[in-house]
């Protein structure tokens, strides 16, 4: 998985890029929001165009508190919708 792949996809799913101040890295931020307000979840992209690892996806997969790979591609690759997504942090109490 390139980190070009996922920033788009996860605006869709309720993410929001997170202009604050003390993120001067070559990352963009994104925090996920709810109603409208923003939650205590976020993860990070590299602006570069580079594969992901194997640590960098497990990092990932516990930002967004998801608990397995499977969930997080599926977050990726738009076979989880919003509102899915939404449920599972609802029910797993991140929400």
């Amino acid at each position: 998985m390139q980190t070009q792949h996922g920033s788009g996809e996860y605006q869709e799913k309720g993410f929001r890029i997170d202009e604050d101040e003390h993120h001067e890295d070559s990352h963009k931020h994104y925090r996920f929001y709810v109603d409208g307000e923003p939650s205590d979840i976020e993860t990070h992209f590299s602006t570069g165009n580079r594969d992901i690892t194997d640590y960098e996806i497990r990092r990932m997969k516990h930002q967004v508190k998801l608990k397995t790979q499977d969930e997080l591609l599926a977050l990726f690759k738009c076979t989880m919708s919003h509102d899915e997504y939404r449920a599972l942090l609802l029910d797993r109490g991140h929400i």
